[in-house]
């Protein structure tokens, strides 16, 4: 699916309303760019995801004119890596995240009908 300056998609999605719930948080979330990525994987991951593989996530942001990533924020393993990254990205202080508040501390976990994940291992 795609929207004016984004595009959906996905190889292992559990269905279409994968796809069309992440558009609609892109669309619809005020903050910055990093607030509705964030706020997309969150939407997709809640409503169904990806099938259970790969066991992980990553949200990185690109800036014009410069070199590198200006935000780079990963989970390499964990039962539930969407949630993960939003607990991770709650967590984070940087300049790339806005006023969405769902990014604003403390964590709450964002899907209603879905289990709280396990605390991250240390």
């Amino acid at each position: 699916m795609t929207g004016r300056y984004y595009a959906c998609q996905g190889n292992t999605l559990t269905g279409r309303e994968v796809i069309v719930a992440m558009a609609k948080a892109y669309e619809e979330t005020k903050g910055s760019l990093a607030d509705r990525l964030m706020a997309a994987l969150i939407a997709g991951d809640c409503v169904g995801g990806d099938s259970p593989w790969p066991p992980g996530g990553g949200h990185p942001r690109c800036e014009e004119g410069r070199r590198g990533l200006l935000l780079e924020l990963h989970v390499d393993r964990s039962d539930d890596a969407v949630i993960e990254l939003a607990r991770r990205y709650v967590e984070l202080k940087h300049d790339a995240k806005g006023d969405w508040p769902g990014g604003q501390p403390p964590f709450k976990h964002p899907c209603k009908d879905r289990p709280q994940p396990k605390p991250p291992a240390k």
